[in-house]
Order: structure tokens, then sequence, then C-alpha cells
């Protein structure tokens, strides 16, 4: 197919909120609402115009959002003072990070509520993870890599994972929130 066919199908849209210029967009679902952060410092979800800050985490917490499922259910990161995750849900934050990793930095939510990320175990490895926050059970998506390559892949949104290979290791969570 023409790859100009396959892109006049896509529309673009400014992002503008007022006082502030958008410093990065993730995480675009089916309903056209991505996880912005500005440049003063605000997080939140964008849709149709309208700029949503997230809620106030818990004190001595600062959060970033990475990515929004169909259902809303927001993930991105957390420090305080490790970087760990979070998934939020209305105006709950539920702080997730990999046993034995130095960060936990999450980058997507499938609408199975899957998250995928990465994980930086102190020594410069970093490894693909995907955790599932019902069972709270992390699985490696790759190998542990030397330096900044790991793979930080989405799920399609079967929920399914994308990127399936490597070793293969549970762990269990730890879940605060």
């Amino acid at each position: 197919m023409n790859a100009l066919i396959v892109a006049s199908a896509y529309v673009w849209t400014q992002i503008v909120i007022p006082g502030a210029m958008v410093v990065q967009a993730f995480g675009l679902n089916d309903k056209g609402q991505t996880a912005v952060s500005t440049s003063d410092g605000r997080n939140g979800i964008y849709q149709n115009g309208t700029f949503t800050p997230l809620p106030a985490p818990p004190p001595g917490f600062q959060v970033g959002a990475i990515g929004i499922n169909n259902a809303g259910v927001i993930v991105g990161s957390a420090f305080n003072p490790n970087e760990q995750g979070f998934i939020l849900v209305g105006s709950s934050y539920r702080f997730f990070s990999r046993p034995g990793w130095d960060t936990t930095e999450p980058r997507a939510i499938s609408n199975s509520e899957l998250v995928t990320g990465t994980g930086d175990n102190g020594a410069g490895n970093l490894a693909g993870f995907i955790f599932d926050p019902s069972t709270g059970v992390f699985t490696d998506a790759t190998p542990p890599l030397r330096g900044r390559s790991a793979g930080r892949r989405a799920l399609p949104r079967a929920g399914r994972p994308a990127a399936a290979g490597g070793q293969k290791s549970s762990y269990r969570s730890r879940i605060r929130g």
C-alpha cells in the first residue's frame, strides 16, 4: 500500500496547554487521550483540547504519566527517591517496583492492564519487563542488556506482550498504596 494513502488516514492534532509548552506526549489510546508533561512541571491527560492534571500524589512523591489505556487507567513513573512505577485508577495511586532492581520504569499499559517497561539493576544492565498487577508478577520481556538499549516496547490491543523473547523468569513485586 502506498505510504501517502496510509498517511492521509491520520490527522495531526497540536496539543496546546495554556501557559506551558508540552515537553512529552506518550501513550495515545483509542479514545484520543494521551499522557503529557509540560515545561512548568505539570503532568496529566490531554483529550479534545482539555488538559486534566493528575491528582496529587502522596507526600514525598513526584509522578509523571507515560501511558493510558482505553478504560482511563494511567501508568507512569514515581520518584521517592528512586524511580518506581505507579498505576492510577481514578484518584488512587498504586506503587510498584521490581525486586532487586534500582529502577522500575513503566512505558505502557494494555486494556487488560498488563504493564510493560524497563528496569535498571544498578550495574548498568537494563531489561524489559511485563508486569501483571493482578498477580504481582514481573516477567522478563528481554534479556538484561548493558547500556541504554534495552527494549522499550508497548503492548498490542489484545494485551499480549509484543516482545516475549529472551530469558523467561518471574518475580513477585512489592506493591504499595
